[in-house]
């Protein structure tokens, strides 16, 4: 019996260590597109600025 609730708690932390890498990875990625969103903005205020020069 402490066999089973051992490998119970065995696979339920690799479990929550996967999900915690796949939150990781996709935080990544969403700070990623942020920063292409921010830098797009940036372009498009400067060209709206240049414009009306």
């Amino acid at each position: 019996m402490q066999g089973i609730l051992w490998e119970t708690i065995r696979i339920l932390s690799n479990a929550i260590k996967m999900e915690q890498k796949l939150f990781t990875e996709r935080y990544q990625e969403l700070a990623s597109i942020e920063n292409i969103s921010t830098q797009i903005q940036d372009l498009v205020n400067d060209y709206i600025f240049f414009i009306s020069i």
